[in-house]
């Protein structure tokens, strides 16, 4: 994906993902043999079929959590949430001499990140219900309260819940992103305050700056935001013509009026989301060029900032998400 010119990039749920560094010292020679072996390649089509193929061939316990859990961290950062969540649930229970609680948690995390609310809350009770590791246990409280937000089964009991958490020191490692959800989900003024205060280095604090951009990842996206709608009020979208991108319209905010395959489907696959109208239309001619039928549709924030969000109508089959992923896009499901 395109990324913003003289900006970070910030993921949605990255505020503290623990992926697998891939350093030889994080790991047995053997493995360590594998990762290089598979990363020479660079490309996803080669270097998942390795991973998996020597995950299974390995006999020793050990070694085979190593590598599923580098694997499932590889997948993560590239955008395969299900397997990823799958692959750290496998490594977890790698080793007959006992489960590990951490990645079991990596594998709700990723599980929740592409709205598989179910599976991560799965994880997540099983380590609630039998973990005594106090540590792994805050996390797990935490990715619990984030879980009931996102499931909007009792939204203030979670907000009251994160609010407690953020007054709590033994949450301090996670009370950057605590504040960034009361702000993002409460419009708590109050936290967004607080966060620029005490955390003003922290990532969360650089996206209400403004100085980071927050990536189009499920997890804050699938929250619903109060006092913003989630959609802007006009989008624009771009013209087709063979070979080349003309002018821009401004259309209602209903993606039917996108075009023909957005008036067929209630959901879309965002792939970019920008301050910069240059890049997204960038973006667009790409996406053109390879079969696409993109639009662009405009995102106000608060701050009066203008974002534009990059749309491809989900087919009837359900494949426009594999298709983009298997062109080199990331992406992810948005719904209205």
């Amino acid at each position: 994906m395109n990324r913003l010119k003289n900006k970070g990039f910030f993921f949605g749920i990255c505020f503290f993902l623990s992926f697998v560094p891939l350093f030889p010292e994080q790991y047995s020679v053997a493995v360590a043999r594998i990762l290089t072996s598979a990363f020479e390649s660079g490309s996803p089509e080669t270097i998942i079929p390795s991973l998996l193929a020597a995950a299974n061939e390995i006999t020793t316990p050990a070694e085979k959590k190593q590598l599923l859990a580098a694997l499932a961290g590889y997948e993560e950062r590239i955008g395969f949430l299900g397997e990823a969540s799958q692959h750290f649930a496998q490594a977890a229970f790698a080793d007959p001499e006992g489960r590990d609680d951490s990645l079991i948690l990596d594998a709700a995390r990723c599980a929740l990140a592409c709205n598989d609310i179910s599976q991560a809350e799965g994880f997540v009770r099983a380590v609630l219900l039998t973990c005594f590791d106090e540590k792994i246990l805050t996390r797990a409280r935490v990715y619990s309260a984030w879980i009931q937000l996102a499931s909007a089964a009792d939204r203030d009991s979670a907000i009251s819940l994160i609010k407690a958490y953020t007054q709590q020191p033994a949450y301090s490692d996670y009370a950057p992103g605590l504040l960034f959800t009361l702000w993002w989900s409460d419009n708590d003024k109050k936290a967004k305050d607080d966060l620029i205060r005490l955390y003003p280095e922290s990532p969360e604090a650089a996206i209400i700056n403004g100085n980071m951009e927050l990536a189009p990842v499920s997890f804050w996206y699938l929250m619903e935001r109060k006092q913003e709608s989630p959609f802007p009020q006009t989008a624009i979208q771009i013209a087709e013509v063979p070979g080349k991108v003309t002018d821009i319209q401004t259309v209602p905010e209903q993606p039917a009026s996108a075009g023909p395959e957005a008036e067929k489907s209630d959901m879309w696959q965002q792939v970019g989301f920008f301050r910069s109208r240059e890049n997204s239309e960038d973006l667009v001619r790409k996406l053109q060029s390879l079969g696409f039928k993109p639009f662009i549709r405009t995102t106000t924030r608060p701050s009066g900032t203008v974002y534009y969000q990059v749309l491809v109508p989900e087919d009837a089959s359900h494949s426009t998400g594999a298709r983009l992923k298997n062109a080199g896009f990331e992406c992810f499901l948005v719904f209205e």
